[in-house]
């Protein structure tokens, strides 16, 4: 996940450690955020507030800012969180990291590779994640707009980020796929069975098709990704309507957001990691449903928690900076921002 993504996905501007590093321009970027959101997403009990009233343009962004900024912010996820989630991936997939703690396989792989080796099958997200993310809040604003429009519940939200969710996995399990199995494999040698993303691309939809190959595992991803981007989006703008920075209601959010899917992404990593085996009938210890239950048993229910740690500490700052990036795209480019009485 991402879930989304998980990946795609998912954290805005923190007033004060943003302005200690970019200039001016940004605090004036970070105020004309806050204003656009107060308008779009009025605070229950702030209703005819100042910040209200100061924007005088209608209250919903055009889908073309919402998807230009989702893409932007995706990009932005990925520069960040990559490094993080090439450590989560290898411990859930590696067997000679069953044993070792998070920072053993970040340390191991630095020495054996250097820096580079934190962002093996970065080009996938990097391709993916951007559009991926532009999708995920296009259709989260679309059913906004769409269900219960006047509402700013948390179950709203809940509601529209599942169906986001289920939608954004139908995307995010090919580029997935692929991430995975070039993060998981060896660097060299025998284990090594991909030159890169595109590689494996060509190689496994010769040898196991679209729907079994690049489709393998799509079920337990979009059973991560409904009630992780319920949680992200819920989360998300019930701290924004408590006036959170967009920076830490972000980083939040991307914490949140893996806490009811982690078990999910943890099989969805083992399932996709190995091949099908050709076009022919799957056997059944390929499964994926076999796959994941002889997973449990033989590992135990702690073993679905495995790798949590790195994910978590990618989520805050990824996600931040994912909702940092949209929210100064929105108030710069979006109908909402065009114009505020100064």
């Amino acid at each position: 996940m991402s879930s989304a993504l998980a990946t795609i996905a998912d954290p805005a501007l923190a007033a004060v450690p943003l302005h200690a590093v970019l200039p001016t321009a940004t605090a004036t970027a970070t105020a004309s955020a806050k204003l656009v959101y107060a308008h779009a997403h009025p605070h229950p009990h702030a209703v005819g507030g100042t910040e209200v009233a100061a924007v005088v343009a209608p209250a919903d962004d055009p889908l073309h800012v919402v998807f230009v900024g989702g893409t932007v912010a995706g990009i932005a996820q990925v520069l960040v969180g990559h490094p993080f989630d090439s450590v989560k991936v290898m411990v859930q997939t590696q067997s000679a990291a069953a044993t070792a703690s998070p920072l053993q396989v970040l340390r191991r792989t630095v020495a054996a590779e250097g820096v580079r080796g934190l962002f093996k099958g970065v080009t996938s997200p990097m391709s993916g994640v951007g559009f991926c993310n532009a999708v995920l809040f296009t259709t989260q604003a679309t059913f906004n707009s769409a269900i219960a429009p006047d509402s700013t519940s948390p179950a709203k939200y809940a509601a529209t980020g599942a169906l986001s969710g289920l939608a954004i996995s139908l995307l995010a399990c090919p580029m997935e796929l692929l991430k995975v199995r070039v993060q998981a494999q060896a660097t060299s040698g025998a284990g090594k069975h991909y030159a890169g993303v595109w590689d494996c691309l060509v190689k496994t939809v010769r040898a196991e098709g679209v729907q079994r190959g690049l489709y393998r595992g799509w079920t337990i991803t979009a059973l991560r990704d409904v009630p992780s981007f319920a949680a992200y989006f819920a989360t998300y703008e019930i701290l924004r309507q408590h006036d959170v920075a967009p920076f830490l209601a972000g980083g939040l959010a991307g914490i949140a957001c893996w806490l009811p899917c982690y078990p999910q992404d943890v099989l969805k990593s083992r399932v996709q990691s190995t091949a099908a085996l050709g076009r022919g009938p799957l056997p059944a210890h390929l499964r994926p449903w076999t796959m994941a239950a002889a997973y449990v048993r033989a590992n135990v229910a702690r073993a679905l928690w495995r790798g949590l740690s790195p994910t978590l500490l990618r989520a805050f700052p990824a996600n931040a900076a994912t909702f940092a990036v949209y929210e100064v795209y929105r108030a710069q480019f979006g109908g909402n921002g065009s114009t505020i009485d100064e």
